[in-house]
């Protein structure tokens, strides 16, 4: 089984069911935010874990008289 077969794309603000695909592989979440930025997390380690910090893609304009 290829890694990428277990991939999923989940927007924001929203859930998926899941279950384990390989049980014998590791417990570890991998996360891809915008631009290409992923932290991995041990699903089976309680606790806090490293942040996932990313650019926001959205450029506004402004236009208007002073």
């Amino acid at each position: 089984v290829g890694l990428d077969s277990l991939a999923c794309h989940v927007p924001s603000q929203s859930s998926v069911a899941y279950a384990w695909d390989e049980p014998v592989l590791d417990n570890i979440l991998t996360v891809t935010a915008p631009g290409g930025v992923s932290a991995n997390y041990n699903l089976r380690t309680l606790g806090e874990a490293q942040g996932l910090t990313y650019e926001n893609f959205i450029y506004i304009a402004f236009t208007g008289t002073f």
